[in-house]
């Protein structure tokens, strides 16, 4: 397992972790929303995905891991759809972030099509 994989399951168990004592004190009847994402960083270190999360105040699920600073994600937190939209951008802005976009699946469109 490399690190970057490693970084990503602390991450997520951290996160998990906190959300399951947000549980406790009665939150989990709050609306939540959750966003497909794929990542990419600036850096391959452990220390810049943990701190890029944490950031965001919200939970990171890993997905498919696409190359060492490059993974998909499940982000998910307590709140409306614009609180999600809120954490993608935040994400966008963080400098160690090179991009952030939609995990969507994506085909080809044939001129004739439009």
């Amino acid at each position: 397992m490399s690190s970057f994989h490693a970084a990503l399951a602390l991450t997520c168990s951290l996160f998990a972790a906190g959300c399951a004592a947000q549980n406790d004190h009665g939150v989990a009847d709050a609306a939540s929303c959750e966003a497909a994402i794929v990542i990419g960083l600036t850096a391959r270190t452990d220390a810049a995905l943990t701190d890029v999360a944490a950031a965001t105040g919200a939970r990171f699920e890993r997905g498919a891991a696409i190359s060492d600073n490059t993974a998909a994600f499940v982000v998910r937190a307590q709140g409306a759809d614009a609180v999600c939209a809120a954490i993608v951008e935040r994400l966008r802005n963080d400098a160690r972030v090179r991009f952030v976009e939609p995990d969507a699946r994506r085909s080809v469109r044939h001129e004739a099509d439009r």
